[in-house]
């Protein structure tokens, strides 16, 4: 019920093709990734958000996500903010995109500005309240490149655990020899954010978020 409702509400909207792609090369774990079934409190995630500056900041009313195409090894990922602005400018969207990593001993949710309603590039909606987002009730996974292209099932580099939570970075994104938590394309779990930790050297790619 809750799909018809959805696409009743988003007429034009394609689905994407249901996908089967492997994962890069790389050595994976998945003891430490997060479960389907969220944990996480919303009293503890609203406490990280605002713990670097003491202010709730004012949520935007929508915000644009996609999965870049660059691949980025877990060395290159401070460059994953160019790599989401140069994807947005090519595709036409205006406003600042910002990588949903932890970094700077910052987690990804204190980083960006919540949104009330998040939707993919072709105007799916993700989530419609940013605290189900990070505790990982996706209606949608956040499968889609910014020209709508289907990143399903593909690795993500974020240093975030369930609830936007800081997880491994490969030492703020700079060893290779150490591990960074990834996400995974396409799921509607906590998993789209936490689905364990991989060798820093894999390359994966990166969620961009729109802040403004």
């Amino acid at each position: 019920m809750k799909l018809v409702l959805l696409m009743s509400l988003l007429p034009g909207i394609i689905l994407k093709d249901d996908c089967c792609t492997s994962i890069p090369e790389g050595s994976f774990s998945t003891t430490s990734g997060a479960t389907d079934t969220p944990t996480g409190s919303a009293s503890e995630t609203e406490m990280d958000s605002q713990s670097e500056t003491g202010v709730e900041p004012v949520p935007l009313d929508r915000a644009v996500v996609f999965v870049t195409r660059s691949w980025l090894r877990g060395d290159e990922a401070l460059e994953a903010e160019v790599a989401c602005a140069q994807e947005a400018a090519t595709a036409g969207l205006s406003g600042n995109f910002i990588p949903w990593l932890a970094l700077d001993g910052k987690s990804a949710a204190s980083r960006l500005t919540p949104a009330k309603t998040v939707i993919l590039p072709n105007g799916l909606i993700v989530s419609a309240d940013w605290q189900a987002l990070l505790d990982g009730e996706l209606l949608f996974g956040i499968w889609a490149h910014v020209d709508g292209g289907d990143s399903a099932d593909k690795p993500v580099w974020t240093g975030t655990q369930q609830g936007g939570t800081i997880g491994q970075t490969c030492e703020d994104w700079s060893v290779l020899s150490l591990t960074g938590t990834y996400g995974v394309a396409g799921k509607t779990t906590a998993g789209w954010t936490d689905s364990g930790t991989a060798d820093c050297r894999t390359r994966m790619r990166v969620y961009c978020f729109q802040q403004s």
